[in-house]
C-alpha cells in the first residue's frame, strides 16, 4: 500500500491537469508598470478608493483581501493607499496584473489586492496620476468652490472642529484630546477656509457633479430630452463618504439645456445596454455641470412652498457620463454646450 501522503500527491497532480483551468501562475514584479488606460504606475505611488461597483451588495469586485475574498466594506472610499509591489497572474490562460497594497487600518488587517486596470476603468480605485482622482470630486477647478460647499450655510468660526472631524479625520484623531494642540489647529483651519471662500471667483469656470434622467428618445430632435430644473442638488458622492447637509444651486440659465443628442444607431445602441431582462430601461445618467458663479447665497422657492438657499450660477456646459464615478462607459463623454 502507498503512503497516505503519496496518494494525496497522486490526485493533487491529477486534479491540476484534468482541470487545467485551476492552474495559475504568480510573478511578482515591482518596475514601472502602464495600464490599459496608459497610466505609468510604479511601486510607491499613490491610490485612492472609489466606490464599490456591486451596487447591491455594497462590494468591490476587483478589490480583495484574500484571492477570494472580495472587500465589501465603503469605509475604505476616498482613503490613501500606497502601491507595494505588483504580481501577475495567469489565470485562465489571461494574464492579470494586480496591484498589492499593505494592510488598512478599520478596512482589512492583511494585504489588499487590486486588479489594477478593471477597478480602474470601473472607478473602484483611482491613480493620482489620473484626470479623476475619486469620489472627493477633484475634478473640481478650484479649491475655494470645495470649501465653499463643504461649509456652505454654516459659521466658519463654530463649525471649523466639525470640518476637522469630517474632511481631515486622523488629524482631528490624533490631536482632539490636547486642548492646545487642536485649538492651534481649529483655528488655523477657520483661517484656511476663511481665506479660501473669499477667494471665490465671478470670472473662474468650476464644475459641479448631478444627476439626470432622461426622456424618452425624440425622432426628430435625435436627442433624448431632460429637464433640468432651475434648482438642482449638488451630489452628495462628490463630496465624502461624510457628505454635507443638501446643497442646491439654482441655474439661471437652465432651459437653454434641454436635450442630450444622440443619432438613432446610437441612441438604440444606448437603450439596449441599459434595459434588463424584465425590459426596464435605466435612463439615469450624471452630468459634470461647468458654470460661473453668479451668486454666493440666493434664496428660491422649493416645490413644496418652502424657502431654500443655493448657489446662483449660468451653466457654460454639461458633459454626460453613464455613472455616478464620473467614468465613461456605455454613454461616453458627450459634451452639450450653452446654445
Amino acid at each position: 500500500m502507498k503512503p497516505l501522503y503519496l496518494r494525496l500527491s497522486l490526485l493533487l497532480v491529477l486534479s491540476v491537469c484534468l482541470n487545467p483551468s485551476s492552474a495559475q501562475t504568480k510573478i511578482k514584479f515591482s518596475e514601472p508598470y502602464e495600464t490599459s488606460s496608459g497610466i505609468i504606475l510604479n511601486p510607491g505611488d499613490t491610490l485612492i478608493f472609489g466606490f464599490p461597483s456591486d451596487t447591491f451588495r455594497k462590494a468591490f469586485k476587483y478589490i480583495y483581501i484574500s484571492d477570494n475574498e472580495k472587500l465589501f466594506t465603503s469605509a475604505a472610499t476616498n482613503r490613501k493607499a500606497v502601491i507595494k509591489h505588483f504580481r501577475r497572474e495567469t489565470i485562465d490562460g489571461k494574464e492579470v496584473i494586480i496591484a498589492v497594497i499593505p494592510p488598512q487600518p478599520e478596512v482589512a488587517l492583511f494585504n489588499v489586492h487590486i486588479e489594477i486596470n478593471k477597478a480602474l476603468e470601473s472607478g473602484e480605485i483611482f491613480s493620482t496620476k489620473s484626470q479623476f482622482i475619486g469620489s472627493k470630486g477633484n475634478w473640481f477647478d478650484n479649491e475655494p468652490l470645495l470649501y465653499f460647499i463643504k461649509v456652505f450655510e454654516k459659521d466658519p468660526q463654530n463649525y471649523a472642529r466639525e470640518f476637522l472631524y469630517r474632511y481631515n479625520h486622523e488629524t482631528f484623531t490624533r490631536f482632539k484630546d490636547d486642548e492646545f494642540e487642536i485649538n492651534k489647529i481649529v483655528n488655523s483651519t477657520i483661517l484656511d477656509i476663511e481665506k479660501s471662500i473669499d477667494s471665490l471667483s465671478f470670472t473662474t469656470t468650476y464644475t459641479v457633479g448631478i444627476k439626470i434622467d432622461l426622456n424618452e428618445y425624440d425622432f426628430n430632435r435625435r436627442a433624448f430630452p431632460f429637464l433640468l430644473t432651475e434648482a438642482v442638488t449638488v451630489l452628495d458622492a462628490t463630496w465624502n463618504t461624510h457628505a454635507p447637509s443638501k446643497v442646491y444651486m439654482v441655474i439661471t440659465n437652465a432651459k437653454l439645456f434641454s436635450g442630450l443628442e444622440m443619432n438613432e444607431d446610437r441612441a438604440k445602441n444606448f437603450i439596449q445596454k441599459r434595459k434588463d431582462r424584465y425590459g426596464n430601461v435605466d435612463r439615469t445618467v450624471y452630468a459634470k455641470v461647468n458654470f460661473i458663479l453668479e451668486e454666493k447665497v440666493s434664496s428660491f422657492q422649493a416645490t413644496d412652498g418652502s424657502i431654500k438657499e443655493a448657489l446662483t450660477a449660468k451653466a457654460t456646459s454639461l458633459e454626460f457620463y453613464g455613472n455616478k464615478n464620473f467614468i465613461s462607459d456605455d454613454l461616453g463623454i458627450v459634451a452639450v454646450t450653452e446654445k
